[in-house]
């Protein structure tokens, strides 16, 4: 089987390490294509299909994040078995609109997300459309009370939202816990029509992940 995924705004940033008992983390690298829409397998290895700009050309702090995971991850057992393909730092906090203060400081505090445990977790980025924040804020919370409605329609759902503002390529990542797939799936076609989404930019690639324990995880993989 063949999965083609849709390209997203963003940088594409890679990480080497160096040394399996000890690793060593590079400074990540960012991947400039050339000549291609995408960094598939003709851009890697093809002469003169990509460029590695080193350093990347990412905050301090966000080199750092993925350097010290790498390190962390490699150095396990399961380590040496796993590829990051994707990887997207968010922070939570209340809502803007209905969770908090849309002006200030400490009333802005982190929030922590309390999972369900529920068997199915969707996650994926999500990005608003510049004109969206163009609109006074009045109406942007007027609009977005037609999501928070359809959401308390679907109490088996739970969603988290974490903001990625400053610290990513995206804007938001998004996480729906349930125990039923097609609850998810309900959901979101429920949501389509609200005015709101005619805001959204980008909201790929879509993960859907289940719920298993780091055995049964490893036996997933044959080890």
């Amino acid at each position: 089987m063949q999965c083609v995924e849709a390209p997203g705004p963003g940088k594409e940033v890679e990480c080497s390490l160096l040394g399996n008992e000890d690793p060593v983390a590079s400074p990540p690298g960012e991947i400039v294509t050339k000549g291609h829409d995408w960094y598939d397998y003709e851009a890697k290895y093809a002469e003169g299909g990509m460029e590695l700009l080193v350093p990347a050309g990412i905050s301090d702090r966000a080199t750092e994040t993925p350097r010290d995971l790498a390190r962390r991850v490699s150095s396990t057992e399961l380590g040496h078995y796993l590829d990051t393909a994707h990887a997207y730092l968010a922070a939570t906090r209340p809502s803007e609109y209905f969770g908090g203060s849309a002006s200030g400081s400490g009333e802005r505090a982190a929030t922590k997300a309390l999972p369900r445990g529920s068997r199915y977790l969707f996650v994926y980025p999500f990005w608003k459309k510049r004109e969206w924040y163009s609109i006074p804020f009045e109406k942007r919370q007027e609009m977005m009370r037609d999501p928070f409605r359809v959401g308390h329609k679907y109490p088996n759902v739970k969603i988290h939202t974490a903001y990625s503002f400053g610290l990513d390529d995206q804007e938001f990542m998004l996480s729906f816990e349930a125990d039923e797939p097609l609850d998810f799936l309900d959901l979101v076609m429920d949501l389509r029509p609200s005015e709101a989404s005619k805001y959204t930019e980008w909201e790929t690639p879509i993960f859907t992940c289940l719920l298993s324990t780091p055995e049964q995880m490893l036996d997933a993989l044959g080890i």
